[in-house]
């Protein structure tokens, strides 16, 4: 889904890159692109070890959600252009169409409903 429907990533790497800014750690946005396309379970680990203090990952969780607000966007507003053209081409020319995400099922509904 990310990078071919929408384009999510440099919407939430930049949240990420302002929340260590704003704590006053050196983490180059360099650095968070290695973020892009990883599970949660290892983008919760780098996170955490990039935080450098004295936190589990749960702990750190808490703390990062706590400390930053909820992304929000506008689907239409990153959608690739050309996905409304080419999914109902290829599912009027008989193609099965899936959708393959790590992201939680409740966003990949929101972007049907709105986007697709």
């Amino acid at each position: 889904m990310d990078g071919v429907l929408v384009d999510t990533e440099p919407l939430f790497m930049n949240k990420v890159f302002e929340f260590y800014q704003k704590h006053k750690k050196n983490i180059s946005y360099n650095e968070i692109t290695k973020l892009a396309g990883s599970p949660s379970t290892i983008s919760s680990k780098l996170m955490t070890n990039w935080f450098v203090e004295n936190m589990t990952e749960s702990e750190f969780l808490k703390f990062y959600e706590s400390n930053t607000e909820k992304l929000r966007f506008n689907y239409d507003d990153i959608v690739n252009p050309y996905i409304k053209i080419v999914l109902p081409r290829l599912k009027n020319e008989g193609y099965k169409l899936a959708i393959a995400s790590s992201s939680p099922m409740d966003i990949l509904n929101v972007l049907l409903k709105t986007a697709i």
